[in-house]
């Protein structure tokens, strides 16, 4: 059977640093070099990630400056010009672990097209310590969101004919697509797996960032809401959560079982 090859997509902006970091990672993945290529996408930064990323001469660099502050629109630039028939979109702060492509490649061949996401290794630091576990909990806790039919856009791999065929993700948005693409390919397609071994190190947010993102995820919800012309009755529902007590969670917040989906990184 011919092997498969991967085309990792990572949409960046002003994150240089954290940037370099991944693509280090990357270049040191146990899978073969000629069995994955690398795509940068770059969303208009002023930080200097141009001139650093232009010094690897294995990355593929492109500008998507149309729709600034899109990291969905910058991921369907990277997905068209992508030569792989394994999509892996990474965010540009996660920094994946080596053996994270070697590990995904083991997913194919199984008589189905792949379609997984993997596992987040959470680094916490003492500040805004109580934020930064929102943020793992509930945020990057891919295996709690596989069990629902969607994942975070972080550490995605799709098959490209599944991507393609599910529309893509939404031009010109902020924040959100990634929770409608994957419930519609997992409800339309086949059902995302979850593959914890696919590792990649994620920094949680401290409260500045963590209230930025959650402003954002709530913006990009509502969007998905007047999509499906659900919007009241979404409304609703949340108002409605949020006076009744949810007790299933209340196992992983006290130490439970749920709680060790998620790694730490120190």
């Amino acid at each position: 059977m011919a092997r498969v090859f991967f085309s990792v997509i990572i949409p960046t902006l002003d994150n240089c640093e954290r940037l370099l970091k991944v693509l280090s990672a990357i270049r040191q993945q146990t899978l073969s070099f000629d069995r994955y290529e690398v795509i940068v996408v770059d969303n208009g930064s002023k930080d200097g990630t141009k001139e650093a990323v232009l010094a690897f001469s294995w990355v593929k660099f492109l500008e998507q400056i149309d729709k600034r502050r899109s990291p969905y629109s910058c991921r369907n630039l990277g997905a068209k010009v992508a030569k792989g028939d394994i999509l892996v979109f990474l965010d540009s702060n996660c920094v994946p672990s080596r053996e994270w492509l070697e590990n995904a490649d083991r997913l194919t061949g199984h008589g189905e097209r792949l379609y997984a996401t993997g596992g987040y290794v959470v680094e916490r630091s003492k500040r805004d310590c109580i934020y930064q576990l929102y943020d793992s909990l509930f945020n990057v806790d891919a295996e709690r969101a596989s069990r629902k039919g969607w994942a975070p856009g972080g550490n995605l791999f799709i098959d490209k004919g599944l991507f393609w065929a599910s529309g893509g993700f939404g031009e010109g948005v902020r924040s959100g697509e990634d929770l409608r693409l994957t419930k519609k390919v997992s409800v339309e397609f086949q059902p995302i797996r979850y593959f914890q071994r696919c590792i990649v190190e994620y920094p949680a947010k401290g409260k500045d960032a963590l209230l930025r993102k959650q402003r954002r995820v709530a913006k990009g919800q509502v969007g998905i809401w007047r999509l499906q012309n659900r919007v009241v009755r979404s409304l609703i529902r949340c108002f409605s959560a949020a006076i009744v007590p949810n007790f299933l969670k209340w196992p992983m917040l006290l130490g439970g079982e749920e709680r060790q989906v998620i790694g730490v990184f120190r």
